[in-house]
Parts: C-alpha cells; sequence; structure tokens
C-alpha cells in the first residue's frame, strides 16, 4: 500500500499503473492471498486522502471498506483536499456523491481553470445542477 500510495503522490506515474495496482490487491484478497486484518482495514482508510481521486472508489471496493467509509467520510475527505489545494481530487468527489450543494462550486471551478485542470471543471460544469 505505501507503494500506491507514492504512485499516487507522483503526478508522473501513469493511472493505468496505479489501477494495475489496485487491482492485483484485489485480486490477491479475492483469492485468499492476502487476507484483510482489521488493522489492515484502519489502515487503507487512513490512507484514502492520499490516492488519487479517480481510484479511489475503486480501492475501497477492492479493500472492502464499502462498510468503513461513508458519505460523510467523503464529504470531509472533499473539504480537506480543497483545503490542501486539491481541487481536482475535490472535485471528483463532489461529482461521485453530488455533493453540489455543500461547496461553492463556482469558486471550485475558478480554481480547476487557475490550476489548469480543464477536463475535470468541465466535468463539474457538465453535472452541477
Amino acid at each position: 500500500m505505501q507503494l500506491l500510495e507514492s504512485c499516487c503522490l507522483k503526478q508522473e506515474v501513469p493511472q493505468l499503473v496505479i489501477r494495475i495496482m489496485i487491482n492485483t490487491l484485489g485480486n490477491m484478497i479475492q483469492e485468499g492471498k492476502l487476507q484483510l486484518t482489521p488493522e489492515m482495514k484502519g489502515y487503507a482508510k487512513d490512507k484514502l486522502g492520499c490516492l488519487r481521486a479517480e481510484v479511489v472508489f475503486d480501492f475501497v471496493k477492492a479493500m472492502q471498506l464499502s462498510g468503513v467509509v461513508n458519505e460523510d467520510y467523503f464529504l470531509k475527505l472533499a473539504q480537506e483536499n480543497i483545503e490542501n489545494g486539491k481541487f481536482a481530487e475535490a472535485a471528483i468527489i463532489i461529482t461521485k456523491f453530488r455533493f453540489f450543494d455543500k461547496f461553492d462550486i463556482l469558486q471550485l471551478i475558478l480554481d480547476l481553470v487557475d490550476t489548469k485542470r480543464i477536463p475535470t471543471a468541465k466535468l463539474m460544469i457538465d453535472n452541477s445542477p
């Protein structure tokens, strides 16, 4: 999981590589080669904020964290991402959970444009009510 976290932090690493790592983890769990302990699930939950938002939901599924994290957790994660300047990550979470009424969407879109994340800004515009 530490390698996965490191790859997510480096923008040079293609998203495909990260998805392969997540799928490998998920396959190992399903095949019984890796046993998920409560401690491991807690560690995985703590690392959600370090992952790229595009793969967070796949990671939650692979690590069987659906019962551990809920919408409130993702709302808080989106708020933290905005506070830390991770606008694209916040936008993806906001769009996925339809949290549009809980954030200043116009400001977020402007921040996305300022950081040259135009496709993510378009995603917000296309999905916001």
